[in-house]
């Protein structure tokens, strides 16, 4: 067994809505205050392939992202800043 040891800073928080969703999805998050820049927003299916890496500015609290074009299925979102993950979230794609 190999263990990975994905960095965690702070207990940042994502909000979304509405899941399941098939237009946007409404994001919002609250960063710790270590995180010093902006951040990235990784959408991840459920296989494991990067579908979308979205760059985030600094001070960006909310996202409204287009899954209109995505497949149906399970993604993940992953909220990264200064290289580290802050929180993570499911989704579903109808």
């Amino acid at each position: 067994m190999t263990t990975v040891n994905i960095g965690i800073i702070g207990a940042g928080r994502i909000g979304l809505y509405p899941n399941p969703a098939s237009d946007l999805v409404q994001l919002s998050w609250e960063l710790p205050g270590a995180v010093k820049g902006g951040c990235r927003l990784s959408v991840v299916s459920a296989h494991g392939q990067l579908v979308s890496d979205l760059p985030i500015p600094p001070g960006t609290t909310s996202y409204a992202l287009d899954v209109s074009n995505y497949p149906p299925g399970l993604y993940q979102l992953r909220l990264v800043a200064d290289g580290q993950l802050v929180s993570a979230a499911k989704v579903v794609i109808e």
